[in-house]
């Protein structure tokens, strides 16, 4: 059926990985994918990031899932001394995918989304979570004080020097990572600081507000390109 690295293979592939299988019929019948074709389908992943960047948009429900399991294990491989700072991205990015899948009317794969990452986040996240998960239409977005707040302000994160610029050398080198610096740069103020990455328990002490941490002067703010 042609070049092999299509933006349709990449959702096929994807498709199978989540085991959409409805979807992932008609597709397969769009492709004209025969079942050899079809078992030996294995982009790498970063050749699959790059397809999915080229042809995707925000709009499309299946890149959030992959982008944020993405910033996922990059938390998970840090540096120790990095780690715990470099996590509290994980919340913020995660309520705004959530919130874009409901704007983009994505409201099943917003559902999903949410029981499948839900979970790992903070437990006193978990709160808020039910609050926010009362929204499953966009509709429903005005009227919900939380998914208010967090629409129309910016979530504070701080992280060291090294550990922005090990974010920032992420993002440039992740081509999936579009939707990812978005979000951040549209709703997480970064603040970086002087010193080393703080510890887990630091993290914890600081960390818990509805908004993030809170504002401390001697920061400065980084955008993302």
């Amino acid at each position: 059926m042609g070049d092999k690295n299509t933006p349709l293979l990449a959702v096929l592939q994807l498709l199978r990985k989540y085991n959409l299988k409805g979807t992932e019929d008609i597709l397969r019948k769009e492709a004209s994918l025969g079942d050899v074709e079809y078992e030996n389908l294995d982009l790498p992943e970063v050749e699959l990031a790059s397809i999915l960047t080229a042809h995707h948009t925000e709009s499309d429900p299946y890149s959030y899932e992959f982008a944020y399991d993405t910033l996922k294990k990059f938390v998970e491989n840090s540096l120790d001394i990095n780690k715990h700072e470099l996590s509290t991205l994980l919340y913020p990015v995660f309520v705004h995918m959530y919130l874009l899948l409901i704007i983009y009317d994505h409201n099943e794969h917003a559902v999903n989304f949410l029981e499948k990452f839900g979970t790992e986040q903070e437990d006193y996240c978990q709160e808020d979570l039910k609050r926010l998960s009362i929204v499953k239409h966009k509709d429903q977005i005005k009227g919900n004080e939380l998914a208010e707040i967090y629409s129309t302000n910016k979530f504070v994160v701080q992280l060291s020097r090294d550990a922005s610029s090990q974010l920032k050398r992420f993002l440039h080198e992740q081509k999936s990572s579009t939707v990812i610096i978005n979000i951040i740069n549209n709703h997480i103020q970064v603040e970086v600081h002087d010193g080393p990455g703080r510890t887990q328990a630091q993290v914890r002490a600081t960390t818990g507000g509805i908004l993030g941490e809170a504002t401390r002067n001697g920061m400065y703010h980084i955008y993302l390109d």
